[in-house]
Parts: structure tokens; sequence; C-alpha cells
């Protein structure tokens, strides 16, 4: 990978942020509803009333815990200041996870934490972490995105991109959802439910540069994800994976 990123900035960069999904960002904040509702209906379904008490591992937190029980969840950050509230938190790198092997029910990672992050060490690490039949969901930023369409950066496997963040930049990797899919199934995970969101607002995105203004096209993601070829192309993917 070229462009690297280097993690005693995005360390930085984070202690210093009060709020991970601000209110003054439309696009994420559509992302942080689309995440924690994603969340909630797959944990919900996956655990029975018996299977509550699952441990979880939040991976790359940021000390959010999307409305997930807290008292069987730890959390992993490499910034140090979102995790002090919290009693079960560890300060570290999800590509090396100072825990025992098998020991989680469900690992989630989200708010596009892996694209900070080379996928192949992470995976490698939740497949370590979790129990067989264990699950996995991960969200991430999409490089099969309309954004991108007309770039020759479009659907590759990895694409380092400047984008957004709160009005900011911020530069970090895209994947493609194949690829992912990809790294997926060679560490022993197959997935079992995917959702795709900002479709037509990443197009948007790519003529008008505002990501506030582009969200409020978000809306029409729920007719898109029924079209043919336009719902795989999606600026954010969420997926469910399941330990073999």
């Amino acid at each position: 990978m070229e462009d690297k990123l280097f993690q005693q900035e995005i360390i930085q960069k984070y202690n210093q942020i009060l709020e991970i999904w601000p209110y003054t960002d439309l696009w994420h904040q559509y992302t942080y509803r689309m995440i924690k509702e994603y969340l909630q209906n797959e944990y919900h379904y996956r655990f029975s009333d018996e299977q509550k008490n699952c441990r979880i591992l939040n991976a790359g937190s940021a000390g959010n815990s999307y409305s997930l029980p807290e008292s069987h969840m730890i959390h992993i950050d490499i910034a140090e200041q979102k995790l002090l509230h919290l009693k079960n938190s560890i300060i570290g790198n999800i590509e090396a996870i100072p825990l025992d092997s098998n020991i989680f029910d469900l690992i989630i990672c989200v708010g596009s934490v892996i694209n900070y992050c080379d996928p192949m060490p992470v995976f490698t690490e939740f497949f370590r972490l979790l129990k067989n039949q264990g699950i996995l969901i991960l969200e991430y930023e999409n490089s099969k995105t309309l954004e991108l369409i007309c770039h020759k950066q479009y659907n590759k496997n990895i694409v380092f991109r400047k984008t957004f963040y709160d009005r900011k930049e911020e530069k970090i990797w895209y994947y493609s959802e194949s690829y992912i899919n990809r790294i997926a199934d060679d560490h022993g995970f197959w997935v079992v439910r995917t959702k795709r969101f900002h479709i037509l607002s990443s197009l948007i995105l790519q003529f008008c540069g505002n990501g506030n203004v582009a969200s409020r096209f978000s809306i029409f993601d729920r007719i898109l994800r029924m079209v043919p070829f336009i719902r795989l192309n999606s600026s954010n993917v969420v997926s469910t994976f399941y330990k073999e």
C-alpha cells in the first residue's frame, strides 16, 4: 500500500474529537443511523434470549456501544481518550489484539474502522478471537461507489482517497466489497447478509462536493436497493459474516 496512514496521527486526531458522530455532519449522521439500526436488527435476530449474555468485542469503538449491552462488551481502540469512561476496555490496534482466542460470540467493527487498517491481519485476529459459529459485523467504505464511477479507482481492490469528516479533509483506504468478501472467505468466514447505503448520495457528492447536500439523497436508498446493478454501488457497506 502507498501513502501510509500514520497511527500516531490517527490517535491524536480521534483523541481531540469531541463528538464521533457530529450533528453538524449530516452525511455521517445518516451513516450512524444505518449502522445502529443494522446492529440492533442483527443482534436481536442472530441471538436468542438465552444467548443475550454473549460476549461482544467492539473493535475500534471510540467508546460507542450502539445501544448493544455494555455488560458483556469489551471495547478496543487506539484513541485512549475515548475509552476513559469504560471499565471493560483495551487500548490497542485491531491488527494485533492482546486477548485469548475463541472467547467472543460477536465482534462488531463499524464506523469504517477497517478503512484505517490492513484488512488481512484484522480478519486473522477476528477469526482467532471468535468462537466457532461466531458472528462478525463489519462496516466499511466501498470503492464500488458512484462517487468514483468516472474514475479509474472505481471498484479497485484498494484505493487511497481523500474524503471528508465533519467538513474537514480525511484520508482513508477504500476497499471493494468483492475484495473484502474474498479476504473473509480466505479466513474461514462466509457472508450471510449485506446492506448498502449512500447510493445516489455518493453520485451527488462527486458533483457537488458537499456531504450535507449529498446526504439528502440518501432517502432514495430504500428504492435503489431493489434496482439491479445500481444497488451494488454504494459508499458504505455493512455485512454479517459467520465463522465456519
